[in-house]
């Protein structure tokens, strides 16, 4: 590829608890590829501010010389990767839709701020996640913050959430992968991923979790030295109850039924 005057600034669309940072992780490990924000634990000032910029930004290209990229090192780079995980982009952009099963999203929200028990989780819900997800919601939608915390259980506010996060598929042209499929066959998925970036695939992004120590956490509590894995695909059919099943089936049935019609089986 001709290195040029400009990078791709490339969007990753998802949602929280989606696989985004293993997918942050592996572009990271691109050579050609620069990553904006939301792979370490924490950010520095540099990165919010880039951050900030890039969700009101316009264009699909930035020029390699912007004064909000002088902390990164953009020799070699020709595309600048984006996580656009819980707010919504006003202008076309390039890039892909991250898909994953609703119940494992959902599943992996109530375990983020480890609650001892049921009662403890519901406490946990009403003081953080409530609050994440008004916050949220405004980014997207501000209507739909009000929506929260009319919601009368965790799992209503999550559906009313992903119903109105993923609209938007509806009126978008970008490819759309999911993250079970990416774990299950890497290199396909990633090869495909990268050609529409495009990039060719390079054999690194598979071993990026090399590049970590051992149990080295970064974003949203994620585990950077584990491979790509199938592990924790099934698990939420051990964590989640019948009711919270069948909700999310009933409000989210569409859905389902387009990308995860295997769920239905």
């Amino acid at each position: 590829m001709e290195i040029t005057d400009t990078l791709d600034v490339v969007h990753m669309m998802s949602m929280a608890r989606s696989g985004e940072t293993m997918l942050v992780k592996l572009f990271n490990a691109h050579s050609q590829v620069l990553i904006s924000h939301n792979l370490f634990a924490g950010e520095t000032a540099e990165s919010n501010r880039l951050f900030g910029l890039l969700k009101e930004y316009p264009d699909r290209v930035i020029p390699r010389g912007h004064s909000y990229l002088s902390h990164l090192d953009v020799y070699g780079k020709q595309v600048l990767f984006l996580k656009q995980g819980v707010w919504e982009h006003r202008t076309p952009f390039s890039g892909f839709v991250l898909l994953r099963n609703p119940m494992a999203i959902y599943s992996s929200l109530k375990r983020y701020d480890k609650p001892r028990d049921e009662a403890h989780l519901r406490q946990l819900w009403t003081e953080l996640m409530v609050p994440r997800f008004v916050r949220w919601s405004n980014d997207i939608d501000p209507t739909l913050a009000a929506q929260m915390t009319e919601a009368r259980s965790p799992v209503e506010m999550f559906c009313r959430f992903h119903k109105r996060r993923f609209e938007i598929l509806e009126r978008i042209e970008n490819p759309v992968f999911r993250y079970e499929d990416v774990c299950r066959d890497p290199r396909t998925k990633l090869t495909e991923i990268c050609a529409g970036m495009g990039l060719g695939f390079e054999e690194r992004m598979l071993e990026a979790h090399t590049a970590y120590p051992d149990s080295y956490i970064g974003h949203g509590t994620n585990d950077l030295s584990k491979a790509i894995s199938t592990d924790s695909l099934d698990l939420w059919k051990s964590t989640l109850p019948q009711d919270e099943i069948d909700f999310i089936f009933d409000a989210l049935g569409d859905f389902i039924g387009r990308y995860y019609p295997d769920l239905g089986a």
